[in-house]
């Protein structure tokens, strides 16, 4: 992800978390769009930093199993590696 301006970002990151929806709250695409907007900020920082793919796996995997409360069998049904390889294109 070749990265802009603050708000751009924040968008398309947004635009990323939606389309991958690990808890499955979109499923018409059309509500909740802010769903996933508290951990936004931080895939930013982590993309900024260049981080690497397991560095923003290992967050991905804070975020479904403590934050958002799921076992490691979901954990795994999401794929947070290629969640995590996509937003780093």
């Amino acid at each position: 992800m070749q990265l802009r301006n603050s708000n751009q970002d924040l968008q398309e990151i947004r635009k990323l978390w939606n389309e991958w929806d690990p808890i499955g709250v979109l499923p018409d695409k059309n509500d909740c769009w802010d769903e996933y907007d508290s951990y936004l900020e931080a895939t930013l920082l982590l993309l900024n930093g260049d981080a690497s793919v397991n560095e923003i796996e290992d967050y991905l995997n804070f975020v479904i199993k403590e934050l958002m409360g799921f076992d490691s069998a979901h954990v795994e049904q999401c794929k947070p590696n290629e969640f995590a390889r996509k937003l780093q294109e």
